[in-house]
């Protein structure tokens, strides 16, 4: 009789652990506070942490929830840490904000884990703050990273979604230098855009492996020695990057399958654009405006196009160059050179 009081009880605790929502909110003032949230099994789970002070850690684990997880961690100082970890859930939110300077923040979201959001928002003086979110088997989710640095450096953000199919991710860094922004992204119907802004001697990376995939760079607002690479690898795809009043840039776009559109606009003096596209149907348009600028485009397959336009002041022995390479049938490259002499051009088709 005792065994089977001892089990039904045993039952009935875990039928009502696992049907009970979850709600834990910290709140810690002052520096080298810890707080650590975990919430397991639970129908709902809710957690906030908010923490003003140097040198604080906030950890948020969220799992095996039925209904949809929130998370939030609000941090305010230098030197702080936030991490949220949420697994086996469908549409869950992780929020984490941080205002101040070298601070790390990191968002995971895994294991069957559709229609999610996460976001990472770094304010303030930011310098030497990290963000990273990973989203895995996450289907129709969305990442977004937002750093403004008030003229801060050397920030990071870097977002992975993978067999993320139908989601898109976003990274945003504003008035600073140094800074890394790189998205990673496989499935299919991915987008990805990094914008830069008044970000000096900074680089972003966006690389995709999947089909109908879209990337975009931009980087704007004198944003001189910057570099942009792309690189995808699937069919029609489409990238386009944008660099304005960007001296001595950048841009490298790699594509490989079918049906490729490159985009590359460039607003500067001393730059570089270097493409390679292979397969079929691929397209390809470079304009760059400003001096002694260079591209250099590579393609290989069928029915390819290529058109380079560089306006801008040129000097004997210094002059703009573009140089196009194409190996197929039915190829046609247009290549137009304004605005002084010493130019030059090379078109090579084989």
């Amino acid at each position: 009789m005792r065994k089977i009081t001892l089990l039904a009880l045993s039952i009935a605790a875990s039928s009502q652990a696992f049907a009970a929502g979850s709600t834990a909110t910290v709140t810690q003032t002052g520096g080298t506070n810890t707080a650590a949230v975990t919430q397991t099994a639970v129908s709902a789970a809710e957690a906030t942490v908010t923490q003003d002070g140097d040198l604080n850690s906030a950890t948020v684990l969220q799992e095996s929830s039925v209904l949809p997880m929130y998370a939030i961690i609000d941090t305010t100082g230098t030197g702080n840490s936030a991490d949220i970890h949420q697994r086996d859930s469908w549409l869950s939110t992780s929020e984490i904000y941080q205002d101040g300077s070298d601070n790390t923040a990191e968002i995971d979201q895994v294991d069957i884990s559709d229609f999610t959001l996460a976001s990472i928002n770094q304010l303030g003086g930011t310098s030497l703050d990290s963000a990273y979110i990973s989203q895995d088997h996450a289907h129709t989710s969305t990442a977004t990273v937002y750093q403004l640095s008030n003229f801060g450096a050397l920030n990071t953000a870097t977002i992975v979604q993978d067999d993320a199919d139908d989601s898109t991710a976003t990274i945003t860094q504003s008035a600073t230098q140094g800074d890394t922004a790189t998205i990673t992204q496989t499935g299919d119907f991915l987008t990805a855009t990094i914008l830069q802004d008044d970000s000096w001697f900074s680089s972003a990376g966006i690389h995709q492996l999947g089909e109908e995939n879209t990337a975009t760079i931009t980087q704007t607002s004198i944003s001189d020695f910057t570099s942009a690479t792309v690189s995808q690898d699937g069919m029609f795809l489409m990238a386009t990057v944008d660099q304005t009043f960007a001296i001595g840039s950048t841009v490298m776009v790699t594509q490989f399958g079918e049906e490729n559109v490159a985009t590359v606009s460039q607003t500067s003096d001393s730059s570089l654009v270097d493409t390679f596209q292979t397969d079929s149907l691929n397209e390809l348009d470079v304009t760059q405006d400003g001096a002694y600028n260079t591209t250099d485009i590579d393609q290989f397959g069928t029915e390819q196009m290529a058109t380079v336009v560089q306006t801008g002041v040129g000097a004997s022995g210094s002059g703009n160059l573009v140089s196009v390479t194409q190996s197929g049938a039915l190829n046609t490259a247009t290549v137009v050179q304004g605005g002084g002499g010493g130019n030059t051009a090379i078109v090579a088709q084989f």
